[in-house]
């Protein structure tokens, strides 16, 4: 049985990676994982022409208060077959609420849906921030992490 004091670093390797995994749990309770995974599985390359039933305002309760949030909700067919979605694109930012009311008023908009999936549709294209990049970064410097503490472990 081992009865040595832990080095510093597996102390360092243990907190850090911890935190990380804290904040990817954090982030993927508020959808960031979602965006992730629909900008990077998901071909938005056909277009119809869809309706904007829902443009409003709202206040979110962040816990530090309350902050300005949109909420855009179109409708689009394809193949006869008609599709609802509140996905604007992989960069969705309440710091952008007035852009994208003015942006995306009630009317016709075009809608990006993925052929394969119709059911998966943007009114946005673009990359993402870098915000996203960091994230991936993230998820995998947590992977190197909890093998660092493995192998310092039990190795």
């Amino acid at each position: 049985m081992r009865n040595k004091k832990p080095s510093s670093l597996k102390i360092y390797i243990y907190v850090v990676g911890t935190m990380i995994i804290l904040s990817l749990l954090m982030e993927y309770s508020r959808g960031t994982v979602s965006i992730i995974y629909r900008g990077i599985f998901h071909d938005y390359s056909a277009q119809t022409t869809g309706i904007i039933e829902v443009s409003e305002k709202y206040l979110n309760n962040t816990g530090r208060g309350k902050a300005a949030n949109f909420r855009i909700e179109y409708g689009y067919s394809v193949d006869s077959k008609y599709y609802y979605s509140s996905y604007v694109g992989h960069i969705d930012s309440a710091d952008r609420v007035v852009e994208m009311l003015s942006k995306y008023q009630l009317g016709n908009v075009i809608v990006y849906y993925d052929p394969s999936s119709p059911n998966m549709a943007i009114l946005e294209k673009g990359g993402f921030s870098l915000f996203v990049y960091m994230f991936l970064f993230l998820i995998i410097l947590s992977g190197f992490l909890v093998y660092a503490f493995i192998l310092l472990e039990y190795i």
